[in-house]
């Protein structure tokens, strides 16, 4: 059989609007993602603590991007990172960073990690301006070589031993 993409009229179903905020209750937040991304269920594990955003693009770059939206449990990762502060949130990141990208088999990673004060992104979850933020520019090849780059915001709540990432795939050039 030929491939093929076929378009067809949207489900009579669906109520939610592309720019409205998504509950991701198990992941403790709700998260509204930037323009035309859509929140692809994750059906075969829905209690996954990675859900995904997609978004397709036919112009002048084509493909599909995604983000995804998780959540890390300090006590049991970095107890001893446990402490508020953006130095400790910055430690957990540069080491999570470049756990995710070794286990996807990334080669050459170096991780930057910057402040990201979330009293100018009041939209971050909730937008507290008490919450520690960092975000991770990992820059790494591909296993053929090809560099790309991705990053990683990662928010911690003062309450709990939360740290919730939002993590963009492919962000060279932008």
């Amino acid at each position: 059989e030929e491939a093929r993409l076929i378009a067809t009229e949207p489900p009579l179903s669906q109520t939610f609007s592309p720019a409205a905020e998504i509950m991701l209750t198990h992941l403790g937040c709700a998260f509204r993602p930037p323009p035309r991304y859509l929140y692809c269920p994750n059906l075969s594990n829905p209690e996954s603590n990675k859900q995904r955003f997609y978004r397709a693009t036919l112009g002048g770059s084509v493909g599909v991007e995604m983000l995804v939206v998780s959540v890390w449990y300090t006590h049991s990762y970095a107890p001893h990172l446990r402490k508020a502060g953006n130095a400790n949130l910055s430690k957990i990141a540069q080491h999570g960073a470049g756990s995710i990208h070794r286990a996807q088999n990334f080669r050459n990673i170096r991780v930057t990690v910057e402040d990201a004060p979330v009293s100018r992104r009041k939209s971050w979850l909730g937008g507290a301006s008490n919450k520690d933020a960092v975000i991770t520019v990992v820059d790494c090849e591909e296993a053929g070589g090809v560099r790309c780059q991705n990053t990683i915001g990662w928010i911690r709540d003062p309450n709990s031993d939360i740290v919730h990432l939002m993590y963009y795939a492919d962000t060279l050039g932008i």
